[in-house]
């Protein structure tokens, strides 16, 4: 299947967005429930093409997209905060793809938040920290999130928001990732910044693609 890199974004008037079963939910072990089938005021809904299928999230409106690459099995794109680059920036969010991998047991989504968080901690084994997030649900789709985060790492800190989600065909995960000042110790991570911007990246679906539908892909953004 022929990947399109077109972006639909519009703004969804009102409190809901695209609610559906298929909306992922956050449910932090310090609180009953918190939703995510409701749209931040200040983010954008947007729809993006990946392999098999349709991927909707929010992007808040102080980012814009800087770089999309597309691979026979990789698909990521890059969006970074207002006046940001790919070369600089202080926060990112990112949305990639691997395509046809999930039925590979290398890619199941919590072995791959593992393996992020791992990995990262081999960077900064003096200063790493991590957050588990439980109770993360997108339908009924295999679904992992957990923060790690470096307190020293080329000299700032480096903290990833990442949520990785099983599709029907491909894994897609969604990471934010925030950059600030050096620390000599193991970075600091309280719950409450991470809900929110998982909750700011709702609402987040994922739909199976129509052959030959076009943008603004009404089988997906007129489903409620």
């Amino acid at each position: 299947m022929a990947l399109s890199q077109t972006v639909v974004r519009w703004a969804v008037a009102g409190s809901v967005a695209l609610a559906s079963p298929a909306v992922a939910q956050f449910v932090p072990e310090s609180l009953d429930r918190l939703d995510l089938l409701s749209r931040e005021p200040s983010s954008v809904v947007t729809v993006t093409p990946v392999y098999a299928q349709l991927v909707v999230f929010s992007l808040p409106d102080d980012f814009h997209t800087v770089a999309t690459t597309t691979g026979k099995a990789r698909f990521a794109q890059q969006s970074v905060a207002t006046g940001e680059s790919v070369a600089r920036w202080t926060q990112r969010i990112t949305l990639a793809g691997d395509e046809a991998m999930a039925f590979s047991a290398r890619t199941w989504p919590q072995r791959m938040v593992d393996d992020f968080a791992a990995r990262m901690r081999k960077n900064c084994p003096d200063s790493f920290s991590t957050l588990p997030i439980a109770n993360v649900f997108v339908g009924s789709s295999d679904t992992a999130a957990a923060v790690a985060a470096c307190g020293s790492i080329g000299g700032r800190s480096e903290a990833v928001l990442q949520l990785v989600v099983k599709g029907g065909m491909d894994v897609y995960t969604i990471e934010w990732a925030v950059r600030g000042p050096a620390a000599r110790g193991p970075r600091g991570l309280v719950p409450a910044p991470w809900t929110g911007r998982l909750r700011s990246l709702g609402p987040i679906k994922l739909c199976r693609r129509i052959p030959g539908e076009e943008p603004p892909y009404p089988s997906c953004s007129r489903r409620r």
